[in-house]
């Protein structure tokens, strides 16, 4: 993804932090300086510290399915080893 926020990420700054759309739930919330409601707490993880720098990128297991055609996908590892 491609992401652009002069007063926070650096330009030129890139990531292998691996990440899935339901990331943006909680990064886009962090950004505003807000969170979740703690009942309908996200699937997804902040990235934010990783994006400004301040976190280095943690190691995930991705696992999702679409209910058409009963496809299922997962991400392991790295990806292009």
């Amino acid at each position: 993804m491609v992401i652009a926020w002069p007063a926070r990420i650096a330009p030129g700054r890139t990531s292998d932090q691996v990440a899935i759309h339901m990331d943006w739930l909680p990064t886009l919330l962090a950004a505003a300086s807000t969170a979740p409601d703690p009942g309908y707490p996200p699937d997804g993880v902040n990235l934010l510290p990783t994006l400004t720098g301040n976190a280095a990128a943690v190691d995930r297991k991705l696992f999702w399915r679409y209910k058409g055609k009963w496809q299922r996908a997962a991400r392991i590892g790295d990806y292009f080893n």
